[in-house]
């Protein structure tokens, strides 16, 4: 079984590797984490409501500080666009997370679920094809 709070460590373990600012906060249950991208830095509520969702989140967090840009941020915000810029996070904190769940089986590829890589790490359910392919790719690479 999958130790989230290892998966968790691991995940801002890298992104500290790869000079993103981590500030973890003890804040309100439903504050959600957040990020500047312009800072390099991501903010994490590890007082989430939720704490299986938490590294979903720090994925999502730090796909926004890798791939996005100053204009995404912009773009987000004044334009209404902001669907495709989480949308962008959200696809990055798969690819991020998949690795976790795959190593898990060794030579049990065969076992493996999509539906439940999604149960443990609480990704949303409009996200299945995403992690479908994110899953097929990582196996097959």
């Amino acid at each position: 079984m999958i130790d989230l709070d290892k998966v968790t460590h691991q995940i801002l373990q890298k992104a500290w590797d790869d000079g993103i600012q981590v500030i973890q906060a003890q804040m309100d249950p439903y504050t959600p984490s957040n990020c500047s991208p312009s800072m390099n830095t991501i903010v994490i509520n590890t007082n989430w409501h939720d704490k299986q969702q938490l590294p979903f989140t720090i994925g999502h967090e730090i796909t926004h500080v890798k791939e996005c840009d100053k204009e995404d941020v912009i773009r987000s915000f004044t334009l209404g666009s902001k669907s495709s810029y989480e949308y962008e996070a959200n696809c990055g904190s798969i690819k991020i997370l998949v690795p976790y769940y795959v190593d898990e089986f060794d030579d049990n590829l065969e076992q493996m679920n999509v539906l439940q890589f999604m149960h443990i790490f609480k990704i949303p359910n409009s996200l299945f094809n995403e992690c479908e392919v994110a899953i097929k790719k990582y196996v097959n690479k």
